[in-house]
């Protein structure tokens, strides 16, 4: 009686520990997204991404007012909210521009009511980032110096 108890009790832990890993894989806790580089995010019914950009915003602008819903303000002038206004699967654009020029194009897709959570892989936040030209410079100079700091031979 006493193994089918313990039996019967680790059936149920295991499963709601199932449950609830699948549920944790289904959130992406942040996602970075670049400049002039435009990246889909997942939405879905009754939830809101939050999206923070380098400089202060300047505009929003969505292609779809009646699918989705957008806004800042400027008390936070450095975030974003965007949410489905529907419990429909649709998608638009989302284009964010910034006082500094910069411009952040999202397409912004909702999963709908019936998705299932577990397959989602909703976003609800996200970094926006400037573009930029990435250099190694340190490696680069250290070449440099190792090249040339050996006193010079002639031979």
């Amino acid at each position: 009686m006493r193994k089918t108890f313990w039996l019967l009790l680790l059936l149920i832990v295991s499963g709601s520990i199932t449950a609830q890993t699948k549920n944790t894989r289904a959130w992406n806790a942040s996602r970075t997204v670049f400049e002039a580089q435009p990246a889909m995010l997942r939405l879905a019914p009754h939830m809101t991404i939050t999206i923070r950009v380098p400089d202060p915003v300047n505009s929003v602008i969505v292609g779809d007012s009646n699918l989705f819903q957008a806004e800042y303000s400027p008390n936070e002038p450095l975030l974003v909210f965007a949410r489905p206004v529907t419990s429909s699967v649709g998608q638009t654009n989302l284009v964010i521009s910034t006082v500094r020029g910069r411009q952040f194009v999202l397409l912004l897709r909702s999963l709908g009511a019936s998705a299932d959570e577990s397959e989602a892989g909703l976003d609800l936040l996200v970094t926006c980032r400037a573009a930029g030209a990435f250099f190694i410079e340190d490696t680069y100079s250290a070449a440099l110096r190792l090249f040339h700091s050996g006193p010079s031979r002639r031979i």
